[in-house]
């Protein structure tokens, strides 16, 4: 069995302690008992095995807490949503020194208290998320009360933790380029989706990028992505129709990238036209996979009868010609 070392900290009063033990026991109490000093918890899964170190918020045991920092694979650092400005950024400086390549993922705590219904609760803990600092891998906001969002918190910790062959994927890339941000894309999508869900589906990317980075022919290539659509579609097809969206994305934005490294750019300098850029940020992925001008047709590859959006193709397709014709190598 694998274990891995996740270290829970922030502030006092932050919910650190019931969130763990609702994720780990599906129980939660209205009581403070405040940690004393450290608190241990352990979430199984298959044969893997997450260890919960649950850092008491009390600055004064900072000295004692930090042997624990120490050769961990993952930190959450938990922040009150209903009082935010309890920030300790000395626990979280700590653990980036005794962990500097590891993530850290937010996690907003008492998402209940911020308003009354899930959708305005939602709303305003995004908003107070996205305004506090720092380079986290991700940022939840949940309620360990109410039992919110508690199950895709599970999936971050073991998608988080246990090799992550997305990471291997973006990090063969250029971050400018357009395949990059499609697969930050889908990665965003599939993040918090169940493990057995999560781990193929990031082989699958890895196995595209391996492909369309070898030696291998351009119809070879061609084949590779469609593959990756079909492999990804029993995954997700039928209960997660926003991730086969993201996956289409990434499937367009690898033929237009095989377009571009075919007549001649480099992977690094084809970021796509601003218009592919600006439909991935949207979430769309309605993107130009080549015109017939360049002998690549698009009706040979089956994911673009999934796409319906002939005006919106037609739009990338001229800001595409544009780009590749500014671009063309002499």
């Amino acid at each position: 069995m694998s274990g891995y070392k996740i270290i829970a900290i922030g502030a006092e009063k932050t919910g650190k302690t019931q969130l763990l033990r609702r994720i780990v026991s599906n129980n939660f109490s209205e009581t403070y008992n405040p940690s004393m000093g450290m608190d241990f918890y352990s979430l199984k899964k298959n044969n893997d095995s997450l260890q919960l170190w649950d850092i008491s918020g009390d600055s004064k045991t900072l000295g004692m807490a930090l042997p624990f920092f120490r050769h961990a694979d993952l930190g959450l650092y938990c922040v009150d949503l209903s009082n935010p400005t309890l920030f300790q950024k000395e626990y979280l400086e700590s653990f980036k020194t005794h962990n500097p390549d590891k993530k850290i993922i937010l996690v907003g705590t008492k998402m209940d208290l911020l308003a009354d219904t899930l959708e305005e609760q939602t709303a305003k803990a995004q908003e107070i998320l996205n305004n506090i600092e720092g380079s986290f891998a991700t940022r939840i906001a949940v309620s360990a009360k109410h039992n919110t969002n508690i199950e895709s918190f599970k999936n971050l910790l073991f998608n988080n933790t246990l090799s992550d062959k997305f990471d291997v994927a973006l990090s063969k890339l250029p971050i400018e380029s357009g395949l990059y941000l499609a697969l930050k894309q889908l990665l965003e999508k599939v993040k918090d989706t169940p493990h057995e869900k999560y781990e193929p589906v990031a082989a699958i990317s890895l196995e595209l990028v391996d492909n369309l980075l070898s030696n291998i022919s351009s119809d070879k290539k061609q084949e590779a992505i469609e593959q990756f659509t079909k492999k990804c579609a029993p995954y997700f097809e039928n209960e997660h129709p926003h991730v086969m969206k993201a996956v289409f994305g990434v499937a367009a934005v690898a033929f237009v990238t095989l377009l571009a490294t075919t007549i001649g750019l480099g992977l690094g300098l084809w970021s796509g036209p601003g218009a592919i850029a600006t439909a991935l940020a949207a979430g769309t992925t309605t993107f130009l996979a080549a015109s017939s001008s360049f002998g690549i047709y698009t009706k040979k590859i089956s994911f673009f009868k999934e796409i319906d959006a002939s005006q919106e193709i037609e739009n990338v397709a001229q800001c595409a010609d544009r780009f590749l014709n500014e671009n063309r190598l002499s």
